[in-house]
């Protein structure tokens, strides 16, 4: 008991209430909110009000502890937990409004927490759920039945609670908006919603949503049998009523017989994706290794000559007499002369590229001091190679050829080794083509840079970075009360930038133009200002018709944008794209992909060997965001080139994984009993 009280203790209250009894004026319990419940329970330790949370919750919860637990027992102990629970943690609660949804995951959580118990011996379960079943039957609606639960528990909170209300209490939406304090029209948009959500994961998981709600309502606890647990949970604690600061939890570790930690049953949001055995090795090794190479200090490296690349302060200035830039047609690379440290001639279908490769190894002298757009010529006439520029080179480096000098000194070293340190801190590199050397932008460089990272494909690239520019500058607002239509207005004007709302997405929602907003901010750019006034009231925000569209997250999940990301210098493998869908998918937002059932996808280009390694995201703004800001860290943190994997490599992981999923009995139907 004690080191419950260290753990979990409400906050300081008031002396204690008077106890009155509530017999005169019980009718009127049903009349308030969930909110108002709690507040009276944690404020004045009302037992009344947590009597009447009980009465409205305790046969949803003894229903799913009986559908989760393995015996009798054990649900009795999950279900007193979790009233213990919220007894005592009940201050901690950010959204009362959202108990309904509470409730089911920590009645969840506790239920899971007895498995334990059951290492050595499998003790009798709860009855059937038809006694006239076959066991394969039983056993089959029983499993069914804890899909459900287990993923109504990793619903969105939004939609969580109304969904709870609506099919496990079977309240009407008009009763759900009056105990959360809103709309018909918002409960319906948010019923539906979770609903598709809910019934696509059970798909994924292989079971029949209508049968998963059939069997989860056939084996309903009814409310007398909850009462009468409840009554004896009451009165068996002490005669009048239960000592909620020194009430300890029912479920205790089976090892050490210790009170269970209340805080994994409050660990906040979404249980993690579940992924394959080698989908969670794939993504640890990663992250392993993107940590050991980023602690990896550079050392060993011979002392480099200097490279000094002068940019004039007029971009006019020129050297009339400098020769002329050559420029070849982009082609597909072939190979970086950075990339590799040895030649392969026989790659190579000319004589020209094949005498290319070889003199690249040799070594020689050579000394700049000369201007970007006659380097090429310059090179060309030293070492008597063809040496060509890509068209785009330039420009997408950011230089000017006629402004920018480059000095360099080099004795007997190689030629491969002088370009790196030519090239590279100019952001370009060479390859080997048909036609000889061509100078090219290092995309690895490039990105690094924060240049040429991606590229918006269903929208304008240049309306985007006009959006971004506008939304990044800084905002000081005061709304008291003050109408959304008139909010959006103030931002729009103070951003210079067209925002819309879309009023039809709105009243589907239940919700109008003239929803009061209370909000006070000093300089916060303007896209968290945006989402801080949508948090609650689930709203976002979208780039339609050349400007900013505001809508319901789902209005927004139907317009959705795609745009092409760039892997270079995030040390995610080439040749493999396994590990980078899987970061992105279990660590941004997992409800909004195809696999749990969302709208969005993501989908690699290519094979990530040659040209550039890609992948193509759809979802929403906030997803986008949330990926730029992953993909930005990771380059951050990483040093060196970016592994490469080879097709034979590819292709033997790909023989072991399906070895291992054939062999190791995690279908779906797995894992449960």
């Amino acid at each position: 008991m004690g080191d419950m009280n260290n753990q979990v203790m409400p906050p300081p209250i008031a002396p204690p209430p008077t106890r009155r009894s509530a017999a005169g004026i019980v009718k009127n319990w049903d009349r308030l909110t969930d909110a108002d419940l709690l507040d009276a329970w944690c404020r004045d330790r009302n037992r009344d009000a947590f009597n009447e949370l009980v009465r409205r919750y305790r046969g949803m919860v003894l229903s799913l502890c009986q559908r989760t637990c393995r015996n009798s027992a054990d649900a009795e102990d999950a279900f007193q937990t979790t009233w213990v629970c919220l007894a005592t943690s009940a201050h901690q609660i950010r959204r009362p409004d959202r108990l309904a949804g509470w409730l089911h995951r920590v009645a969840t959580r506790a239920s899971r927490m007895t498995y334990p118990r059951h290492d050595t011996e499998m003790n009798p379960g709860v009855e059937p759920i038809d006694p006239g079943e076959t066991a394969w039957e039983s056993l089959t609606r029983r499993h069914e039945a804890r899909v459900l639960d287990e993923e109504l528990a990793q619903l969105p909170s939004r939609y969580q609670s109304a969904v709870v209300l609506h099919i496990m209490q079977g309240e009407s939406y008009e009763a759900i908006a009056a105990r959360l304090e809103t709309t018909t029209g918002a409960i319906r948009g948010c019923v539906q919603r979770g609903k598709r959500i809910l019934a696509a994961r059970l798909r994924h998981r292989g079971v029949v949503p209508v049968l998963a709600f059939a069997a989860a309502m056939a084996s309903s606890a009814s409310d007398a049998e909850a009462a009468d647990l409840w009554e004896r949970f009451h009165i068996d604690a002490e005669p009048d009523g239960i000592d909620w600061s020194t009430a300890e939890p029912a479920v205790r570790d089976p090892n050490s017989g210790s009170p269970i930690d209340f805080s994994s049953l409050l660990s906040s949001g979404n249980m993690t994706m579940r992924l394959t055995p080698l989908g969670w090795a794939s993504l640890t090794a990663f992250v392993a290794a993107a940590v050991m190479i980023s602690m990896i200090p550079v050392s060993g490296q011979e002392q480099r000559p200097a490279v000094q690349v002068q940019m004039a302060s007029s971009p006019n200035e020129g050297t009339p007499n400098a020769p002329p830039v050559q420029l070849v047609p982009k082609k597909n690379s072939r190979m970086s002369t950075q990339d590799k440290d040895e030649p392969v001639p026989d790659r190579f279908a000319t004589g020209v590229a094949r005498r290319v490769a070889e003199q690249l190894d040799q070594n020689d002298d050579l000394t700049l001091d000369a201007k970007l757009d006659g380097l090429a010529a310059q090179l060309e006439s030293q070492w008597g190679i063809p040496v060509l520029v890509d068209p785009d080179a330039f420009e997408m480096a950011e230089l000017e050829p006629s402004s920018t000098m480059v000095t360099f000194d080099g004795r007997d070293q190689p030629i491969r080794t002088m370009l790196r340190r030519i090239l590279k801190p100019l952001r370009l590199t060479t390859r080997i083509e048909d036609e000889g050397l061509v100078i090219t932008p290092d995309f690895t460089e490039l990105t690094r840079d924060g240049i040429a990272t991606d590229r918006w494909v269903s929208v304008s690239q240049e309306l985007v970075q006009q959006f971004e520019t506008a939304l990044n500058q800084s905002l000081s607002l005061d709304f008291i009360d003050a109408p959304l239509e008139e909010v959006v207005e103030m931002i729009s004007a103070e951003i210079e930038v067209p925002i819309m709302i879309d009023k039809p997405a709105l009243e589907n929602f239940g919700l109008t133009a003239d929803v009061p907003i209370d909000f006070v901010s000093n300089q916060l750019p303007a896209r968290s200002v945006l989402k801080q006034i949508f948090q609650d009231l689930d709203l976002a925000y979208s780039y339609q018709n050349g400007m900013i569209v505001i809508g319901t997250d789902e209005s927004v999940q139907s317009r959705l944008l795609s745009r092409i990301y760039f892997l270079e210098g995030t040390g995610l493998p080439r040749g493999d794209y396994e590990e980078a869908l899987s970061l992105i998918q279990t660590s941004i937002q997992p409800n909004v992909w195809e696999a749990l059932g969302g709208p969005g996808s993501i989908a690699p280009i290519g094979d990530g060997r040659s040209g550039r390694p890609s992948i193509l995201v759809t979802s929403t703004i906030s997803v986008h965001d949330e990926i730029a800001l992953l993909l930005e860290a990771l380059r951050k943190s990483h040093v060196g080139p970016d592994p490469i994997v080879t097709r034979e490599e590819l292709e033997r992981k790909q023989v072991e994984a399906a070895a291992n999923m054939g062999g190791g009995g995690f279908g779906v139907g797995g894992g449960f009993f």
